[in-house]
């Protein structure tokens, strides 16, 4: 019975001593990486710039199922006139053209 206890007791310190390595180890983001339309995409671990929820409107709701991450395209328009036609036209150039895009990121334009 007191041979049982001692290992009891060694068994505890044993335990501790692996808490206290595992309360020592340094954790560090490495990145993500995320899967759109079926195309895995690496997202490194600094932030190179935050849009404020408020920005979104209906899209705060798919933003906060993803992890605070939405798909965005960013258009910049010649002109106030910008049309639906000349939107279609440049999804159609991005899709054709950029070899890294994907219709969901027209998700968050």
């Amino acid at each position: 019975m007191v041979n049982f206890c001692n290992r009891f007791v060694a068994s505890i310190g044993g335990l501790s001593s692996l808490v206290q390595l595992a309360v020592a180890a340094t954790f560090s983001s490495t990145g993500q990486t995320v899967v759109l339309d079926g195309t895995s995409y690496y997202i490194p671990p600094s932030i190179v710039a935050t849009i404020p929820a408020s920005a979104f409107g209906p899209l705060k709701g798919p933003c906060g199922k993803s992890g605070g991450l939405l798909p965005l395209t960013v258009i910049k328009t010649g002109s106030l006139g910008y049309s639906a036609k000349e939107l279609s036209m440049d999804i159609t150039d991005f899709t054709t053209t950029d070899d890294v895009y994907a219709p969901g990121f027209a998700e968050g334009m």
